[in-house]
């Protein structure tokens, strides 16, 4: 069972607000290793989970892994 916030609870789904805290850190998000990867559009990703620990966006699905079994 996946746990649901409440805030979704009225409509299914929440506006997000822009971000106001603190700035980040520049080298935070700039040694990201961004992936040329098509899932429908023209957009890269920087994954921060895989089935296999390595750099690829594929579902975890593939290697029969459940989504919460990344590595």
């Amino acid at each position: 069972m996946h746990y649901k916030l409440p805030i979704l609870e009225e409509k299914g789904y929440v506006v997000l607000k822009d971000y106001d805290g603190p700035e980040i850190p520049e080298q935070e998000f700039r040694s990201l290793e961004f992936m040329d990867w098509k899932s429908g559009g023209d957009t890269n990703f920087a994954p921060i989970a895989s089935a296999k620990g390595e750099m690829e966006c594929g579902g975890f699905w593939t290697h029969g892994k459940p989504d919460k079994d990344g590595i």
